[in-house]
């Protein structure tokens, strides 16, 4: 390899690299979580913020929290409630309090914070919240409304706690975003970085057409709009595409125009139904009609809908408490439900292609925390990534120090530097297969009884947990 191609790829390393890194800390129900590892990490759980639907947040190029917002205000039920903007002391920053006109932490992924395009030292440490005022909203008179707005913060002032120093500011007005009746206001933002590394597209939905907004260092652009469509906005992580209602749009990123390129076979009229990209931005997820099972489409096979493969089925639809995806920064797909402390499922690798993608149904606790409605939203770039070794369904090198393990069609033998473990085998609708627990450091669970099929095995012991998929061939 010439040392300038080399030079290429490790330059753009580090843009991706920086760019995970952005969203490493995620503020998710009412935790923070760490996503940087394959293995998720509680970082503070029960706080008193209280979000519904909208949950931003920033982390610096090495992967540390900044800061996090709720989204805005939400007056019809809650009085004694507030939005606001947080610093990673959990301490509100410098008016930064986000009453009627500054958004809704009822908007589901309708807001999220992104950097001031840097273009010079002045605007470094400044980072913009962009939110959409919520459907809920539109009942009350219009000065509960806010349409899409921004909150300017610099947390270079009070010594680095941050203080916001513009709000309220109108990118679209709700004079132009709709009411309730007309469906027009569908509440979630989408953004992704220019290709020239340093202006972003802003993606929304008002008076029932999408919107596109440029942000450059000299602000934000007027309002474009494009096609009537109405629900989720949802950009892939390598910003080619743009899912709207049940469709696919490719995405031309130097001028921002759409065309339309897929259309789902079913509709799922549920205006906020949010599917989910893979990392690489190439296959997308999403549920059926009734939520109960997930399917997998290849955005770019010749024949989209037959590249539809089956993934899974869910016993219980879980579309009734808004469970839904949620594509995490260590490149998997976690399921959540509103009310439950725990991931009711994951999808290990989602860049690959049908029954590869290894979805797993065991559930992973986040430390005593509760989901709500809605999950992170994040610069959809920040969650880009495609690599030929993206994923591996084994255990990965920190576990194999504390477990090896080899299985056949016969029986898994598992050895560990530890004792008490247990071990769970899931089939792929999360059904118990088995389970089993031993003080033992080497012992094997025969596999004798258990059908020919795909399989998913958890293991854990005291300070670690994995899961892996394996095949039963008989």
């Amino acid at each position: 390899m010439s040392a300038i191609k080399a030079s290429i790829i490790l330059i753009l390393c580090s843009l991706f690299s920086f760019g995970q890194n952005r969203a490493s800390q995620l503020y998710f129900g009412d935790c923070i979580i760490d996503f940087s590892k394959p293995e998720i990490e509680v970082i503070n759980s029960g706080l008193k913020m209280q979000s519904f639907e909208s949950y931003a947040s920033i982390c610096d190029e090495a992967g540390n929290l900044i800061c996090f917002s709720n989204g805005g205000d939400y007056s019809i039920k809650e009085e004694d409630s507030y939005g606001g903007i947080w610093n990673s002391d959990y301490e509100l920053i410098e008016n930064a309090e986000l009453f009627d006109s500054g958004g809704c932490y009822s908007s589901s992924r309708g807001a999220i914070l992104l950097p001031v395009p840097n273009h010079n030292p002045k605007t470094k440490n400044k980072f913009y919240l962009i939110t959409h005022d919520c459907s809920e909203t539109n009942h009350l008179n219009e000065g509960h409304n806010s349409g899409l707005t921004y909150a300017l913060i610099d947390m270079n002032e009070n010594n680095g706690k941050g203080k916001v120093i513009e709000k309220y500011k109108t990118i679209i007005p709700y004079s132009e975003s709709g009411n309730l009746n007309v469906n027009s206001s569908q509440e979630t933002v989408a953004i992704t970085q220019h290709p020239n590394k340093k202006d972003y597209w802003i993606f929304s939905v008002s008076n029932d057409s999408i919107c596109s907004i440029l942000l450059t260092e000299n602000g934000f652009s007027p309002p474009r709009r494009y096609h009537q469509l109405r629900g989720a906005v949802m950009l892939s992580p390598n910003g080619k595409y743009l899912f709207a209602q049940h469709q696919i749009w490719e995405v031309d990123l130097i001028n921002g125009n759409l065309t339309l390129k897929h259309t789902l076979p079913h509709t799922r009229e549920h205006p906020y139904f949010q599917p989910e990209f893979s990392p690489n931005g190439k296959l997308l997820y999403c549920k059926s009609e009734d939520g109960s099972s997930l399917y997998q489409y290849n955005i770019e096979a010749s024949d989209f809908i037959a590249s539809r493969v089956k993934i899974t089925s869910f016993e219980n639809s879980f579309d009734t408490n808004y469970g839904d995806l949620f594509l995490a920064p260590n490149q998997k797909i976690y399921i959540y439900r509103n009310s439950h402390n725990s991931f009711t499922g994951v999808i290990q690798c989602p860049n690959s292609i049908g029954l590869a993608c290894a979805y797993d149904p065991t559930n992973i606790s986040i430390g005593g925390g509760t989901f709500k409605h809605g999950a992170p939203n994040v610069v959809s770039n920040y969650l880009y990534f495609d690599s030929p070794n993206e994923c591996s369904n084994g255990l990965n090198e920190t576990f194999k120090d504390l477990i090896n393990f080899s299985f056949n069609n016969q029986e898994i033998k598992i050895q560990s530097s530890k004792n008490q473990l247990s071990v769970s085998i899931y089939d792929t609708h999360g059904k118990i297969m088995l389970t089993k627990k031993t003080n033992s450091t080497d012992f094997s669970i025969s596999l004798q009884e258990i059908p020919s099929g795909i399989y998913f095995a958890r293991i854990q012991n005291q300070k670690a947990s994995k899961s892996f998929k394996f095949v039963i061939s008989r």
